[in-house]
């Protein structure tokens, strides 16, 4: 399966337990358009969860498990700067 680039830090960032909120403040697009492409995601995976969705994404090979819990490795990369790393702590806190 081809996915391009933003669908899959938009996986990465969903398997790491961002909420949809957090990956837009990532990723610098619209909380509805995160929405949407997890959407079409779930359709393209055949998956009926985000668990689901981040399961098979990693079964794929469409995310790599070492990048998981490993912010560091995606901040050298250039695309998830240390806010947004603050910024799902507080979100997880906050759902606490």
């Amino acid at each position: 399966m081809f996915i391009r680039e933003a669908e899959g830090r938009l996986l990465l960032l969903l398997a790491k337990g961002m909420s949809d909120r957090a990956i837009a403040r990532c990723l610098g697009v619209s909380l509805r358009t995160v929405e949407r492409r997890v959407a079409e995601l779930h359709t393209r995976l055949g998956a009926k969860s985000r668990f689901q969705l981040a399961v098979l994404a990693l079964l794929a090979g469409l995310i790599e498990p070492g990048a998981l819990g490993q912010s560091h490795l995606l901040a050298q990369d250039g695309w998830l700067c240390g806010n947004c790393v603050q910024s799902n702590e507080r979100d997880a806190e906050s759902r606490r």
